[in-house]
């Protein structure tokens, strides 16, 4: 038999003892492993094509990056105010390549160390999504909906430009949902483990950003919910013991006179949040004039002339305090089509069965990992865009839910709706953005002005028309 007969029945099959090419592909692709992997990997390679943008944000280069190299030096009070785990990380990488390493050589026009902090945040954007798709498939059983939920976030526009700068929140954001992951685990099965491994991780969340206390809501949420909150309550002491451990244990400022030390901050925090944020009107964006920053000039590349910035600076006669639904009018400005259709509709599917007393474990972790930060944010005065990523990180859970009620035909229509409204849009808005974008996504596209306009409208009727 000629060579030429062996490369046709490899690609066309001849009998039933040689898979055709395309059986060869079906079976190699079908299996998850494959499938997360690669889930992963566009996370990943769309996170660290956007971090080697020039546009800067101010948080990453004034304060995240300077912070990290100064830990180098022995100075652990460097940017007090916030938590140092996700900042050591930085730092990490910063011995590991260098201020100008092989990232840096890469991409030349990145400033100093800002590469290396980069690197983190996209490993971290990556990490996210797996996490998401196991919570998901431990959640509801499938690894159908996993994927869905990690498909989502990994293609999530908020996700991806937050996780290509050197923000704080994508770290916090990771060990936020390992510790609800591993404590669904440890309700679910009991082993101890599992509830070491989510206290360790909830005082990592804490100790990289203070918002991550609001997981611990959901977690007793969990144990209600699974009815073992009468067994467990007095675990739950334990679990707060090791997250205070483990949040003084990683953070070195705190190793000298800790209290002292960590009442600094918070009182700092405390400031910041009676002070609270003041913002523009939609299509009034804060100027940033040019200054030097990292040795270098740098022109501040800001949010899209729809979207408004808190600045704790602003003019308080041309700007208004942020609404309460702030998050949810940052989060729908960045949104995809997908997102806009099917989080809404699912929400109100999640409430639906509530009402009727049909939940599952997936309709009630969904319905608590998306409204704990909705009513924690809108408590607080301060509420900046970065803060997005939490809220749309736990809405990625949704998608599972749709998912999860269809069936047949109407499964299929709905992939081909996440490829084409979602994959395709995200991949769309990146390569028409270039560097018009912030740290918390894209600059704009077709639907911005849309969603601005009617956040606008009601931002007035809120507001009394006074502006």
């Amino acid at each position: 038999m000629s060579i030429v007969w062996w490369f046709d029945a490899f690609l066309f099959g001849s009998g039933n003892s040689v898979e055709t090419l395309a059986q060869v592909m079906k079976r190699i692709f079908v299996t998850s492993r494959v499938q997360v992997t690669l889930i992963v990997a566009a996370a990943f390679l769309l996170r660290i094509w956007l971090a080697t943008s020039p546009a800067l944000d101010i948080d990453e280069a004034l304060d995240y990056a300077p912070a990290a190299t100064s830990y180098l030096k022995g100075n652990w009070s460097a940017n007090y105010p916030h938590p140092m785990v996700v900042k050591l990380l930085f730092a990490g990488s910063v011995v590991l390549f260098g201020q100008h390493g092989w990232f840096g050589t890469l991409f030349p026009w990145l400033p100093e160390s800002i590469g290396a902090v980069r690197l983190v945040s996209a490993i971290i954007g990556a990490a996210i999504c797996f996490v998401m798709y196991e919570l998901a498939k431990e959640v509801s059983g499938s690894q159908h909906l996993g994927m869905v939920a990690g498909a989502l976030l990994a293609f999530d526009p908020v996700s991806v430009g937050e996780s290509s700068y050197g923000l704080l929140d994508p770290g916090m954001t990771l060990f936020y949902m390992i510790s609800i992951l591993f404590f669904y685990r440890f309700v679910k099965g009991g082993r101890a483990l599992e509830f070491y491994v989510s206290a360790v991780s909830f005082g990592l969340a804490v100790a990289s950003k203070y918002y991550a206390i609001i997981a611990f809501p959901i977690l007793i949420g969990i144990l209600l919910w699974k009815h073992k909150f009468r067994a467990e309550w007095k675990s739950m002491a334990v679990y707060l013991g090791v997250s205070i451990i483990v949040f003084f244990a990683v953070q070195p400022v705190l190793w000298t006179s800790p209290l002292v030390n960590l009442s600094h901050t918070l009182i700092n925090n405390q400031h910041n949040l009676l002070r609270g944020h003041l913002v523009k009107v939609p299509g009034s964006p804060f100027l940033v004039p040019p200054t030097r920053m990292l040795g270098g000039p740098w022109l501040y590349i800001g949010a899209n002339p729809f979207a408004s910035k808190p600045d704790f600076y602003a003019d308080p006669s041309n700007a208004v305090q942020s609404p309460w639904w702030y998050l949810i009018y940052i989060q729908t400005m960045y949104s995809t089509p997908f997102e806009i259709v099917v989080y809404p509709v699912t929400i109100c599917y999640v409430i639906l069965n509530g009402v009727r007393r049909r939940l599952t474990d997936l309709t009630t972790l969904s319905g608590l990992l998306v409204s704990a930060p909705i009513f924690f944010f809108a408590a607080l005065s301060v509420r900046l865009p970065q803060y997005a990523i939490l809220s749309s990180t736990s809405a990625a859970m949704l998608g599972a839910v749709a998912f999860d009620g269809l069936s047949g035909r109407r499964r299929t229509m709905f992939i081909l709706f996440l490829l084409v409204f979602h994959v395709g849009w995200t991949l769309y808005a990146l390569l028409t953005a270039g560097n018009n974008f912030t740290g918390w996504s894209f600059d704009e596209t077709i639907l911005t002005p849309i969603l601005a306009n009617i956040f606008g409208l009601l931002w007035k009727l809120t507001q009394g028309f006074n502006w």
